[in-house]
């Protein structure tokens, strides 16, 4: 009795999982996830991208440049900077890009991005995986 018992349970199961994947209520699997690896081009990009740098070319009209401070494997040290007409050049900030993940943090190590930087990063993410 206990061994149709447990076979009637279990084909009850499975039926009542297959209704349930032909309603499509299944979760659709993952995409498989993209193992990109940023250069150091991306990095001053991102670098470019941050809060601070794109207030200091909205709202003081400066020119940005960065350039390449430290980099790893890992990890790449960008230093940017602003040019102002009437203020000379001006240190934005040295901010640390993850290659792996594209985060961005400050010297501080606070996270220096928000959803502009977000957009930049996703674009350059799938760049290099596609």
């Amino acid at each position: 009795m206990t061994m149709r018992l447990s076979t009637l349970l279990a084909g009850s199961l499975i039926t009542a999982l297959s209704a349930h994947a032909a309603d499509g209520a299944m979760p659709a699997p993952p995409r498989s996830a993209c193992r990109a690896t940023l250069s150091a081009g991306d990095a001053r990009s991102l670098a470019a991208a941050t809060p601070n740098a794109r207030a200091f070319e909205q709202n003081l009209h400066a020119s940005i440049s960065t350039a390449v401070a430290r980099a790893s494997a890992s990890s790449v040290s960008v230093r940017v900077t602003a040019q102002m007409p009437e203020r000379g050049t001006q240190e934005v900030g040295l901010y640390s890009v993850n290659l792996h993940s594209g985060h961005v943090v400050d010297d501080d190590q606070e996270p220096a991005e928000d959803h502009e930087t977000a957009v930049v990063r996703e674009r350059l993410m799938a760049k290099h995986c596609h």
